[in-house]
Formats: C-alpha cells, sequence, structure tokens
C-alpha cells in the first residue's frame, strides 16, 4: 500500500511537471509569438514610413522640375519677344511693365491715408512749415507729439538713471 502511494504521489508529481513544462513551453511560444508580431508592426512601420518619405522627394523632385520647366519656358519666350517684335512695338512694351502681386504674409495694422488728402490741422501744420524755416511751429509740435503718443507704451521715454542696472563684466 505504502509503494503505491508513493508511486502514486510520484505520478502526480511528474504530471505537475509536465504540465507546468508544457505551461512554461506555451508562454514562451506566446512570448516568441508576440515578439515576431512586433518586429512585423515595427518593420511595417518603417517600410511605410520610408514609402511616404520616397514619395514626399517625388513630389518635391517634380514640383522643382516644373518650376524649373516653367522658369525656362518663359525664359525662352521673354527671348523671343524682343526678336520678334518690331522696333516700334518695343517702346510700348517697355511702358506696359507687369503689375507687381503682393506677396500673402502678415496682415498691415495701420489706417490707410491718401497723399493728397490731408486733415485740416495737417494742412495748417504744413502751411506754418513753410513759413518759418528752421523753427518747429505750435501746430507741429502738437502733431509730433500726438504721432508719439502711441509709443510711450513700447518706448520707455521717461526712464531715469536709477533704474538702469550696470553689468560689469570683470
Amino acid at each position: 500500500q505504502q509503494k503505491k502511494d508513493d508511486q502514486q504521489k510520484q505520478d502526480d508529481q511528474q504530471k505537475q511537471d509536465d504540465q507546468q513544462k508544457q505551461d512554461d513551453q506555451q508562454k514562451q511560444d506566446d512570448q516568441q509569438k508576440q515578439d515576431d508580431q512586433q518586429k512585423q508592426d515595427d518593420q511595417q512601420k518603417q517600410d511605410d514610413q520610408q514609402k511616404q518619405d520616397d514619395q514626399q522627394r517625388q513630389d518635391d523632385q517634380q514640383k522643382q522640375d516644373d518650376q524649373q520647366k516653367q522658369d525656362d519656358q518663359q525664359k525662352q519666350d521673354d527671348q523671343q519677344k524682343p526678336s520678334q517684335q518690331s522696333p516700334g512695338n518695343r517702346d510700348q512694351d517697355s511702358k506696359q511693365q507687369p503689375v507687381p502681386t503682393p506677396t500673402p504674409g502678415e496682415k498691415k495694422e495701420g489706417e490707410i491715408k491718401s497723399m493728397g488728402e490731408e486733415g485740416p490741422e495737417e494742412a495748417a501744420a504744413a502751411m506754418e512749415a513753410e513759413e518759418k524755416d528752421g523753427e518747429m511751429s505750435e501746430g507741429q509740435a502738437r502733431a509730433l507729439l500726438n504721432s508719439l503718443r502711441a509709443d510711450e507704451d513700447r518706448v520707455p521715454l521717461m526712464r531715469s538713471a536709477t533704474q538702469e542696472q550696470t553689468f560689469k563684466d570683470w
């Protein structure tokens, strides 16, 4: 009976060991599969990124090539125009210059005023300026002060010497 019990214990222990080995092997296999899948995913990401980079380079190169072709065509057209025109037409084309187009960018701030239309104060200030050379009239002084009011916040006009720091570099 004792032998049977010992044999049964050994068999049970062997079964447990075998089961443990199988579990460990299954875990290792699962881990290996996960690692392999991760490597495949990483490789796929690298391949996709490489394809995107290559496509971007091709697109950029195509744009450059197209721009170069347009520039070359424009140069050829410009060179052919003067030779095809009669001398009388050259003067007319020199007067017709292309109108510059504004470049997109930051919006400008401020008011738009025409050169010929001045307000009554500015017109009076201009008249006084013509009267006295070398001196500023009262109207001109006021106009100057008014124009500088907006700059007070940006430019420290009344800064005292005590506020300035002295930096020593020894």
